[in-house]
């Protein structure tokens, strides 16, 4: 799994029925073993339990060309007793990228990035509070507009103008 945070891309070993196949054929010494075991196993968890819990429908292996093999979700035939749990030693910092990623997705066009970087809190802050100065100033104007209005219409009403 490869995640490129610049062209939001995540390359993923989908090939799942190789990892099968390497964990089945693997001794308990070690000695016939291309890849840890570990990472096989962490590999496939990885892939059925949190990339792809939800694609019993093969939606992934229709539309985007996954191996098949990624529908039957049977891990456990192939640990062993002594086998760790996946404590996700070799992916994890990656799937932590990819979680934040998703959960503060990062701007994809110049000018996002620039509105990105520009609108930071103290931007915003300092935006705030000019708006409620120029509310103030506007409301204090309004207020003194009105005075005069209810001065000038008490004048018209005390002193009216007769016509002739």
């Amino acid at each position: 799994m490869d995640y490129s945070g610049k062209r939001k891309v995540v390359r993923i070993f989908h090939c799942s029925a190789v990892l099968k196949e390497m964990l089945s054929a693997s001794r308990p010494d070690g000695s016939r073993c291309l890849v840890p075991r570990s990472l096989a196993l962490e590999v496939l968890y990885t892939l059925y339990n949190i990339l792809f819990p939800d694609d019993r429908s093969g939606t992934y292996v229709t539309k985007c060309g996954f191996d098949p093999d990624v529908l039957r979700c049977d891990v456990s035939r192939y640990r062993r007793k002594d086998d760790p749990e996946v404590d996700h030693t070799y992916f994890g910092t990656r799937l932590k990228e990819i979680y934040d990623e998703m959960q503060n997705p990062t701007p994809r066009h110049d000018w996002a990035n620039w509105f990105h970087r520009h609108s930071a809190q103290r931007y915003m802050m300092m935006a705030t509070m000019i708006g409620v100065f120029i509310a103030v100033i506007i409301g204090i104007l309004g207020l003194g507009i009105s005075g005069f209005q209810a001065y000038v219409s008490y004048q018209q009403w005390k002193h009216p103008v007769k016509d002739a």
